[in-house]
């Protein structure tokens, strides 16, 4: 990671409350343009920078 890839994930992590490892993934899922992100992990739900698809979501 370069240092502002470590300033943006430790300001997402304050900011919502994540983990670091978490932070990282929304902080490279901003810098790509990237805005859905399948997961279990109820910590990314509320984040209003991406949209989450839950499993049973994806099926149909």
């Amino acid at each position: 990671m370069k240092d502002p890839d470590v300033f943006l994930a430790l300001s997402l992590a304050e900011r919502y409350g994540l983990l670091l490892h978490d932070a990282k993934i929304l902080g490279s899922m901003v810098e790509n343009g990237i805005r859905k992100l399948a997961t279990l992990d109820r910590d990314f739900e509320g984040i209003p920078l991406i949209e989450v698809i839950k499993e049973n979501e994806s099926e149909g």
